[in-house]
């Protein structure tokens, strides 16, 4: 089920040996595997015929259409004898690459054609077909069949006039990574480019909710992107913009309703939405650093003052690197003895709002100093106040909050001795906007940009959750500081994550997964003294002491064979913080530092979901879920843990969604990647009960008796958000949306039976 060859099975300590939506018949697990075999008969009938990829129009258009083969899978062809019970299985071999097949042999009678394909992406389909008496061919044209999937494709180009457009003679770029990333931060898919520059991402599956592709700034400089955006309905392979009938292009408002839209600027990031059988395509430019203008003192008047330089009179400054980047993360896999070696991994969410402090360190490296200048013309080092979420005290559209940092106590925002300060992104704060549609629809909205069918696929500028970059910073002059664009090269820098109330920076103690036997390094010479500072930034914070255990496992010793005391002087082992990060920006390249915070006890888990009916559909043209199955308005959704004890009650809302909040997992000693077992939670749809603390139930005044009772068990990570698909299934006649039926309630206050005792045996009791 949706589709790929892994099969999900979601199980809780405790669940039952079956699929509670299918009853007991339905175990968690079916695997089955199909014999290629050939007709043996020589019957005078032939079936021929050509699969493609069925495509559906933009609602509320409630069209399909057929588009072209499928290019990145090969069509597998069954076909049943329906003359033999249930039909037997005579036939099973994959099509030819685009999709043909013609099958001979084939006795009068009644058959069923069954279709399915090499990498199970197609959504099985079956058609009926029959051979007449007489024999002959049946030619069944094109069939098109459902996917589970939508597709992205994207190509990365070498940008040489750096107008973000693929032109004639421009060179491909081999091995650039594509990341499709949760709006969370987490990575959902990644994969690099081919000697082509191109790399097709086949299996996205359609959440029914937006995501943001990322390209990779490791070796060149973004100019910029072109986007086609999949209009659905019919395609014209005529048109270079289908890119071989594979889409139909979207008109882009900003660029006069032309079929694609071109974005310049160091583009990174791209976010989507798509929908089954529609393909979308992203065009990356990239360019080498060269030269770049210059802003010099008297700075702030760039390109106007003395000496500035701009090298090719635009009047936009050019950089000559990409500055200083990253990303901070939520540390859930703690899994290093040197917390400088600590690592992104794909199940950890970027952490939003988080100020990240830039200084000058003239003395670098090679003086081993390591501590920020003293740039503010005030003697002694003075970190920059704090501005901590919700935010608006730095910039003034909100007065200071009690979670905030004055040094001073002036009640005035000071970069003191930063040069520049940054806050890391947030998707919920910079949501897409402009998203192109028919401004008549009532779900146009004025172009909002929102999760769901009736938005259909769309590719807007967005932000991931925790990013975070430096490409400017303040100047003092004349006894004030002013902005400056660019960063010089060749330079030391020391970065700086403010770590918020709650979190503490990952240390060498709070490691909390692979305790397993030692390891024993290949060098005799210590680990730190062959660490790549442009990969894992030297950590330049405070000194403290480790402990002799690990913060959060009593008895478990550290393993300090990796680590350099850096304080033999003082007692125990000295060890920097990694809140500050050292890094050298050189010319033409982009530097990265990224800083892991974590909780001692794990936060949350984000539920997404929605409530959908499998048996009926949405034919209201009004409803965002026009065109989709339709979807149970306001009913109660009870979140359960192992035990099947309620730990919380949600509601959907009016189309179906709902939201909420789990706790989320502290167990690490599960033997995979991520060392961390996922909290299984059950979701319980319509459900009627309210627990009381007495333990007795009232019932649900939003249960809905006309719709089952169904429970599905999902993993949940800290921080993450899953999304859940949860369907329920009526069990009542005429539960769709455009049905009326009969009321069979008493009125209100008819009396009933409310309960009986007996003291014999009677009807209903048994006996004794």
């Amino acid at each position: 089920i949706e589709g790929t060859k892994v099969i999900d099975a979601w199980v809780k300590a405790k669940e039952p040996p079956y699929f509670m939506e299918f009853g007991p018949p339905g175990q968690h697990i079916n695997i089955g595997f199909v014999q290629p075999m050939t007709n043996p008969a020589a019957g005078p009938g032939s079936v021929s015929g050509q699969v493609v990829n069925m495509r559906l129009a933009r609602p509320p258009d409630y069209g399909f259409y057929n588009g072209p083969p499928f290019a990145h899978t090969i069509p597998w062809i069954g076909v049943n004898d329906m003359a033999v019970g249930l039909g037997e299985g005579i036939y099973a071999r994959p099509a030819n690459a685009d999709g043909t097949f013609s099958i001979s042999g084939l006795a009068p009678g009644n058959y069923q054609l069954v279709i399915w394909d090499q990498y199970l992406d197609l959504i099985f389909a079956f058609h009926n077909f029959t051979v007449p008496p007489t024999g002959g061919a049946t030619d069944l044209g094109e069939i098109p069949v459902f996917q589970w999937f939508t597709g992205l494709d994207h190509y990365v180009f070498v940008d040489s006039n750096e107008n973000g457009m693929w032109d004639t003679g421009e060179a491909p770029v081999s091995d650039a990574v594509v990341n499709l990333r949760w709006r969370d931060g987490t990575i959902y898919q990644s994969f690099g480019t081919d000697t082509e520059g191109f790399v097709p991402f086949d299996q996205v599956f359609p959440f029914f909710a937006w995501q943001v592709a990322e390209i990779d700034y490791v070796r060149f400089k973004s100019t910029g992107v072109t986007v086609v955006v999949d209009a659905g309905g019919p395609t014209n392979p005529a048109d270079p913009w289908s890119f071989g009938g594979i889409l139909n292009p979207q008109a882009q408002p900003e660029n006069g309703g032309a079929p694609y839209r071109t974005e310049l600027g160091p583009v990174l990031l791209e976010g989507y939405q798509g929908f089954i059988g529609q393909r979308s395509v992203m065009m990356w430019g990239k360019k080498a650093y060269g030269p770049g203008d210059l802003d010099v003192a008297p700075y702030g008047d760039w390109p106007l003052g003395a000496g500035d330089i701009d090298l090719n009179g635009n009047g936009i400054f050019d950089h000559s690197n990409g500055g200083i980047s990253g990303i901070v993360h939520y540390s859930t896999t703690r899994a290093e003895d040197n917390s400088q070696l600590g690592g992104p991994e794909v199940w950890e969410p970027g952490i939003p709002n988080i100020q990240v402090n830039l200084y000058r360190d003239a003395a670098g490296r090679n003086g081993n100093d390591g501590v920020p200048d003293d740039v503010d013309g005030v003697p002694g080092f003075l970190p920059p106040d704090v501005d901590n979420y919700p935010l608006g005290w730095r910039d003034g559209s909100a007065p200071k909050g009690a979670e905030d940092i004055d040094r001073d106590g002036d009640g005035v925002f000071d970069l003191n001795d930063a040069i520049q300060v940054a806050w890391t992104d947030s998707w919920d704060d910079n949501l897409p906007t402009g998203c192109p549609g028919d401004p008549a629809d009532p779900f146009y909205m004025d172009g909002r940009c929102y999760d769901g069918l009736r938005n259909w696929n769309q590719v807007r500028p967005a932000l991931f959750d925790g990013g975070y970059a430096f490409t400017s910073r303040w100047e003092l002059h004349g006894g004030t500081r002013v902005e400056s664009p660019g960063l010089p090269g060749g330079s030391f820098y020391i970065v700086e994550v403010a770590t918020p109330a709650g979190y503490e920076v990952v240390k060498d103690e709070d490691k909390n997964v692979d305790f397993g036997d030692p390891v024993t390094p290949n060098q005799q010479i210590g680990a730190a003294a062959a660490i790549d500072p442009l990969a894992f930034p030297p950590c330049v914070g405070e000194l403290h002491t480790l402990p002799d255990e690990l913060t959060l496992f009593p008895g478990v010793p550290l393993n300090t064979t990796e680590l350099v005391d850096l304080d033999p002087v003082t007692p125990g082992i000295q060890r920097p913080l990694c809140d500050r990060k050292q890094v050298l920006l050189n010319e033409f390249q982009n530097v990265g530092a990224n800083f892991f915070l974590f909780t001692p006890v794990p936060i949350a888990g984000h539920i997404y979901g929605f409530i959908l009916d499998d048996t009926q559909n949405e034919f209201d043209p009004t409803a965002p879920t026009f065109g989709e199955k339709f979807a149970p308005p306001f009913l109660p959704v009870s979140i359960r843990d192992w035990t099947g004890k309620e730990i919380s009650r949600v509601y959907s809302d009016r189309w179906g969604v709902y939201n909420a909040l789990v706790p989320s997992t502290s167990t690490a000693n599960v033997p995979q990647p991520s060392g961390m077992s996922p909290g299984m939670y059950t979701v319980c749809l319509n459900d009627p009960r309210i627990p009381l603390p007495d333990g007795t139930y009232i019932q649900d005044p939003q249960w809905n008796q006309k719709y089952s009772l169904f429970c599905y068990t999902f993993q949940y990570m800290p921080g993450t958000t899953t999304y859940l698909d949860t369907p329920v299934v009526p069990i009542a006649a005429f539960a769709g949306p455009d049905t009326f039926p009969v009321d069979c309630d008493f009125p209100n206050g008819t009396p009933v039976i409310n309960y009986v005792t007996t003291a014999g045996a009677g009807p209903g009791t048994g006996n004794g």
